[in-house]
């Protein structure tokens, strides 16, 4: 670690750091360059630097830790990270010099990062995978070729480099940070695509937290491993002859109760572990809530909110690391909870609404009030949480680390409000605060 650097508390774009910027610019892209350690203490001091008074600087949290990492510092390949940092720094501060200097690391990191993955020894070091993870996250902000393509290329590489290196590589430091936040990607790319993962294996579900408990996100994760699966098999329902639809639709049936009854567990402990309440509504300032009004749009939508990025009432929380489990759980429970209530329709039709019911009790779930009313509550209930979080998790105290999380959730509730007439306003809401963000940090969403 680099001594004596703080999290920044502001970094206004003045003339004296524009300067700093520019001196850190030509430090990094000096040819030959000086010793990696030199460069990314430089630069990241520069964004770290003592007594600031507002984080609106603050970078995402998984690339703070890998610029910083013991592993690393000195280590090749050291640009991909750094284009990643310059962009970001470049983008707040509104400094074009840093956002050119991005574009030119990125392609240095491209190269540095291929020929180390063209020898067995370096493609398994830490460096080599931290700079991989970044180069996906610089298609994840910046997207320059406005295409999704080249951050799957790089998200799968990095998933096929954390296969090859093995689940006892990634136990502690850097590595074990990257697993995680590599394998939530990788588990969710899985569901998108009905495709199960090597994550889910029995190996990779216990070795990697050898050294560390798991946290309520990673089990989350671990339950989203068993998604494919269950999808592939609500895929096949329609093909069956009738004789055989009901038996198929019980077993899912049972997959998801199962599956909401280990979320009731998940929140459970969330629940012991906070002080209450875990989060609560924040009324707008007074002069703000007239604006904030619900309005009509011209296509008669309802429109929750006249800012792109406040569904109201908004919520707060203690904190931005409960923030984003909480919204992953709302995530899962409305995918569990929509899929339970299509099923409840389809047995509904073959007026076997008692066998639904024993099924899901057997599963391990509360079977009482299995209504079409009550099941729908349940699902919109998640989505409309996962809405009110985004004014938080786009706030300035999350800037750097909420907006990638609850993008992955509001990628969820557009898929799961997508034809629900009952949702149709948060529907159109969702698609526009998506389209916000991608404006504003991830220029990837733009291109979805």
């Amino acid at each position: 670690m680099v001594s004596g650097v703080e999290q920044p508390t502001s970094l206004k774009p003045t003339d004296t750091e524009h300067a700093s910027d520019s001196s850190c610019t030509r430090l990094a892209l000096c040819k030959p360059p000086p010793s990696g350690k030199v460069v990314q203490q430089a630069l990241f001091q520069n964004a770290l630097s003592e007594g600031e008074s507002s984080r609106r600087y603050t970078l995402p949290g998984i690339l703070s830790r890998s610029l910083l990492a013991d592993s690393i510092l000195g280590s090749m390949p050291y640009a991909a990270p750094l284009a990643c940092y310059a962009l970001w720094k470049g983008r707040q501060s509104n400094n074009s010099s840093l956002i050119d200097a991005s574009h030119q690391l990125y392609i240095r990191g491209l190269i540095e990062t291929q020929k180390a993955l063209m020898s067995f020894e370096t493609a398994r070091v830490d460096a080599t995978l931290v700079a991989c993870n970044a180069l996906g996250l610089y298609e994840v902000l910046e997207c320059p070729e406005q295409s999704v393509s080249a951050y799957k290329w790089h998200r799968a590489a990095c998933c096929r480099l954390i296969e090859i290196r093995g689940p006892e590589a990634h136990q502690d430091g850097i590595a074990h940070d990257l697993f995680k936040s590599i394998r939530l990607f990788g588990v969710l790319e899985s569901l998108e695509i009905t495709r199960s993962t090597f994550f889910g294996d029995a190996k990779w579900m216990s070795a990697p937290w050898k050294l560390h408990p798991k946290s309520p996100l990673d089990k989350l994760i671990d339950i989203c491993t068993l998604g494919p699966e269950m999808l592939l098999k609500a895929k096949r329902l329609s093909s069956l002859p009738p004789a055989q639809t009901l038996p198929a639709a019980l077993n899912i049936v049972q997959d998801l109760g199962r599956s909401v009854a280990k979320l009731e567990t998940i929140y459970a402990e969330l629940y012991a572990s906070y002080p209450q309440p875990m989060y609560w509504e924040r009324p707008l300032p007074e002069a703000e809530v007239t604006s904030f009004a619900e309005v009509t749009c011209e296509s008669g939508i309802v429109d929750h909110s006249r800012d792109p990025l406040i569904f109201p009432p908004a919520l707060h929380f203690h904190d931005l690391e409960l923030a984003s489990t909480l919204s992953m759980y709302w995530s899962m429970s409305a995918i569990a909870w929509s899929g339970i209530a299509d099923l409840h329709n389809l047995f509904s039709r073959f007026n076997a609404t008692t066998i639904f019911a024993s099924a899901f009790h057997a599963a391990g779930t509360i079977a009482a009030g299995l209504t079409p009313e009550t099941l729908q509550q349940q699902w919109t209930e998640k989505v409309r949480k996962i809405l009110q979080s985004v004014a938080y998790c786009t706030s300035a105290a999350a800037l750097g680390h909420g907006p990638p999380r609850i993008a992955t959730a509001l990628n969820v509730v557009i898929d799961v409000t997508k034809h629900k007439e009952v949702c149709a306003s948060e529907h159109a809401w969702a698609l526009r605060a998506r389209r916000e963000i991608g404006s504003r940090w991830i220029s990837m969403l733009r291109y979805q």
